[in-house]
């Protein structure tokens, strides 16, 4: 088994690269662009650490 082949098995893979799942790649891209969203709103305002907790989250689905 080849652990660095892409894998093709799927629907909408069209390489290996970034943009090989647009659709993935666009909805990773929102969900970074909302988390550094949050973290502007956030950044002047008293947030509890939970809302830190959401937009790291949100930080890291985005990431991978």
């Amino acid at each position: 088994m080849d652990w660095f082949a892409p894998v093709d098995i799927y629907c909408e893979r069209v390489g290996a690269g970034f943009w090989a799942e647009p659709v993935n790649a666009l909805s990773n891209l929102a969900f970074v662009a909302a988390a550094v969203w949050a973290g502007v709103v956030a950044r002047g305002r008293q947030m509890p650490v939970v809302v830190w907790m959401l937009i790291g989250l949100a930080a890291a689905i985005g990431v991978g």
